[in-house]
This record gives structure tokens, sequence and C-alpha cells, in this order.
């Protein structure tokens, strides 16, 4: 795609940054590839459905946006000014039964997932439709998280239903800041004032304590692994419960088992550890 067609052009999040490197570095392995998938049992409007698509991807520019990263200008955001959603309609699978088609289902979307994205060609996301059993109508939406993050996917998805539904009329999109008034935001802010408040906070931090579970063995030969586990609904219930009781969340619950967890490791009183947020309610106006 030509520089003439991008109608803006602007430097990445600290984030999306991140997430350039990992598409560079780890291409070919699903990293960073969203996928929702969405069943339809009534009557499906495939036109309409397209047209409904392509018309979000008119509407929001970083549905239309590329990446390009090169050594002399660094990276950089494209937003173009029109593109086309990528549809594939799969094979008619409505003979099989339910679980063939689940099957079926579940081994084609690992295979989406493992296609890479060519994040210098937009749009970055396609769309897959699959006739199902019954009727039915199963669309898979795969896209690059680069471009959207769980908070506004759901709110794309209720614009696209409310269009496809005809409860929206075309020419109107409902009022939404642009990502690039966020990354403008992000420029504008003083690091060093941040960086002097954060440094006051933290006096008497004097860096990080590691857990050492065994005491022979040499920190640089510590292996680690994963683990998961599932609680029941009736101890979920309870944990939910005390949350609300002590007008709190889950997640704050967490933390603070966390908290005196490294606590009773460390027997430090001053326990210290990070935590993601995506820090931009109240950062933004819209």
């Amino acid at each position: 795609m030509q520089n003439d067609s991008f109608v803006d052009q602007y430097p990445l999040t600290a984030l999306q940054e991140g997430m350039l490197f990992h598409q560079l570095s780890e291409g070919g392995k699903g990293v960073d590839i969203e996928q929702i998938s969405i069943t339809l049992n009534h009557a499906f409007d495939c036109d309409g459905f397209i047209a409904a698509w392509n018309e979000i991807l008119a509407r929001h520019p970083i549905l239309r946006t590329s990446f390009e990263w090169t050594a002399s200008q660094g990276p950089k955001q494209c937003v173009a000014e029109r593109v086309q959603l990528p549809v594939s309609k799969i094979d008619d699978w409505s003979n099989l039964s339910a679980d063939e088609f689940g099957d079926k289902i579940n081994q084609f979307q690992q295979q989406d997932r493992l296609q890479d994205f060519d994040l210098a060609t937009p749009p970055l996301m396609r769309l897959a439709i699959i006739s199902g059993p019954n009727e039915s109508t199963f669309c898979l939406w795969t896209f690059h998280h680069i471009l959207l993050d769980g908070r506004s996917f759901p709110l794309l998805l209720r614009e696209l239903f409310d269009l496809y539904d005809g409860t929206a009329v075309e020419s109107v999109a409902p009022e939404r800041r642009n990502f690039v008034d966020f990354v403008q935001w992000l420029q504008n802010r003083d690091s060093a004032a941040e960086e002097e408040f954060w440094r006051q906070e933290m006096q008497g931090v004097h860096g990080s304590i590691p857990l050492q579970f065994d005491s022979s063995a040499s920190s640089n030969k510590l292996e680690y692994s994963f683990s998961e586990r599932f609680m029941d609904e009736k101890a979920s219930a309870k944990l939910q419960l005390f949350a609300k009781e002590q007008g709190v969340t889950l997640n704050s619950l967490l933390q603070t088992a966390w908290a005196l967890l490294l606590h009773h490791y460390t027997r430090e009183t001053d326990v210290v550890f990070g935590s993601t947020r995506a820090c931009r309610h109240g950062s933004v106006e819209g």
C-alpha cells in the first residue's frame, strides 16, 4: 500500500510496540491473535452481515490501521482511507452431527490462529462464515490484539449487530473518540514529573525480593512451570459474597491474598508487586 493512501500516521503506544516486537520475533505461533466466535441460530443474511462489517471498518480508523517499522524512523501506525474485510465462506457443514461439527470447528479455529497477519497490510482482521447443522451459522472473527482490547470489542460487536439488525442508521455513527487521541494524550504527559512522583511514592523500597524456596538452588537455575486450578461453584460463591461484604472486587481480593503470600515467604513488612491495568478510565474523556 502506498503512503499516499494513508489518511493519518502516528506513533505506537508502548503496549503496541511490545506486540509488534512479539509479532516480528514469534510470527506463526498465534501470538496476540484474538478470535471471537459467533453462532447465529436464525435466518442469516450473509450479504447484510458483511455490509455491516464493512460499515464498521469505515467508521473506525483503528480497524483500518497497519504498522510499519523502519530502522531510520522506528515504528508507526498508518490509517488507510478505506479497506474491505477479508471474508471466507467455508464449505457447507450443515450435514454434520453436532459433535462432528464441534470437532471440525475446533480444528478450524486452531489452524486459523496460526495464520499470521502481515502487519503492514490492513485490515488486520478477517471473517470466516460456516453453515452448521440445524440451520445455524458459525462466524469466526479473527483480529490482531494490537488493534483492540477486551473493553473495545464488546462495544464494536454491539454496534455491528445494531447495524445488521437495522436498529442503527448507517450514516450516523456513535460519537466516540479515535485512538489517535489517546496516543496524543500519552505523548503530552510529563514523564519527568511522573517519574519524580513515583520515586517519592516508592521511597524505602530497595529493589525486588526474590522468592528462594530452596536455599541450595542457584538463582540462575531456578525453573518455573504453569499450573491451573479451578474452584467449584460453592467456593466461588463464598469468595464473591466475601468480596461483596468487604466492598471490594474479586481482583482486589486476589491481590490481597497474593500480598499475604509474598509476606509469608519473604517476611517483609512492605510487599511490592506489579499489576497491569488499562489505565484509560478517567484519563481521556470519552
